[in-house]
């Protein structure tokens, strides 16, 4: 799926065409690209206000922007481009007679004007990464400056200068926006420019749509059967992976099996070496007979009745009188015996004496 991501990458890197941007009298190609023709209006020909229409039924916020904008706008031809956040309207506004009249002008140079139909035309501001904080924001527009009053991811208010504003122009801006009036200075910002528009962007030339059915059609149907073959191709080398795969798998299978059945063999060698280990360095019988033996404190004058070892743990009973057992108990402790218990048995001056031979006796293959 990779190899199928790659293509349509490339699909649409060929079938993109590079931004123009009208700003400072000029048409300027941008190197972003984009799939549909864009001109983005720079933010010295357009205006720009924040409406709230929050109290309109969505069905009729379109119309009501509208209507609002004609109002607003000096201009009997006004274009714009807005961005939609919840019942905000973030609106830029232009002549589109001028912009059109600069496009025509600059298209010799820049390979010409689409002749399927009319490019899309935003804003520049929409592809600048929103600022993260609140407050007053100044950026370096293409051309001249441009003040921002941000609340909350919302642009409040907007005002372009030819030149950097003065502090009674920042003054009058900050008031203008219900903020403190006590600012002298903004530090001026370069805008980072995103790849992609801001959320709740919809352009004013909607109606293009409806110019556009026909070629968006033919597109639409050559689109299709593009993704329908890249489609076809990618089973195709789907299929012949998984024959290559599944090949590959079967002789992975009968080596497996041969390491499986000699892993097996291995160790039940091993379990059977560590058995004729633990037999052969088995404490010699005799040798660990008489070193606990020898420890019996002589002064008792102890005789030794059973005797039971199973490999280094020995389980015997003593007959005599012991006064003090604890005394038994550190003799066999202090020559290296481990796990001592030393307990009087139901009949007369006979114990049970039960402890771990020590690791430094004789083994059995000692002589």
């Amino acid at each position: 799926m990779i190899w199928l991501k790659a293509q349509l990458s490339k699909l649409i890197t060929r079938f993109s065409t590079e931004q123009k941007l009208i700003a400072a009298g000029h048409a300027h190609v941008l190197t972003r690209l984009s799939f549909i023709p864009q001109v983005l209006v720079g933010r010295d020909y357009c205006q720009y206000v924040c409406l709230n229409l929050e109290h309109v039924p969505r069905a009729k916020r379109e119309r009501a922007l509208k209507n609002q904008i004609d109002l607003l706008s000096t201009w009997a031809d006004v274009q714009y481009s807005v961005a939609w956040q919840n019942g905000y309207a973030q609106v830029w506004f232009w002549s589109g007679q001028e912009i059109e009249g600069l496009l025509d002008q600059n298209t010799e140079g820049l390979g010409g004007r689409a002749s399927l139909y009319k490019p899309t035309f935003l804003s520049e501001v929409m592809y600048w990464i929103k600022p993260a904080g609140m407050g007053l924001h100044l950026f370096k527009a293409y051309q001249g400056y441009d003040l921002q009053h941000w609340d909350n991811g919302l642009l409040r208010g907007s005002q372009w200068y030819a030149h950097l504003p003065s502090p009674q122009q920042l003054q009058r801006f900050s008031r203008s926006q219900g903020l403190s009036p006590s600012v002298d200075e903004v530090t001026v910002n370069q805008p980072i420019q995103g790849n992609v528009l801001w959320d709740g962007v919809i352009s004013s030339a909607w109606g293009h749509f409806f110019e556009r059915r026909s070629q968006i059609a033919i597109g639409l149907v050559a689109l299709s059967l593009l993704i329908m073959s890249l489609q076809f191709t990618a089973v195709a080398r789907w299929y012949w992976e998984e024959s290559n795969l599944e090949k590959q798998t079967k002789e992975l299978s009968l080596s497996a099996n041969e390491l499986i059945n000699a892993r097996n063999q291995a160790r039940l060698a091993r379990a059977e070496a560590i058995k004729l280990h633990q037999l052969l360095s088995m404490p010699n019988p005799l040798a660990s007979q008489l070193a606990v033996f020898k420890y019996l404190p002589a002064d008792l004058k102890l005789s030794l009745q059973t005797w039971e070892r199973n490999i280094n743990q020995v389980d015997m009973t003593i007959s005599g009188n012991i006064p003090d057992t604890l005394s038994l108990v550190r003799a066999f402790e202090q020559n290296g015996m481990k796990a001592v218990r030393v307990e009087p048995m139901s009949e007369p001056n006979k114990y049970r004496v039960r402890l771990m031979l020590s690791e430094t006796l004789p083994q059995g293959g000692d002589q």
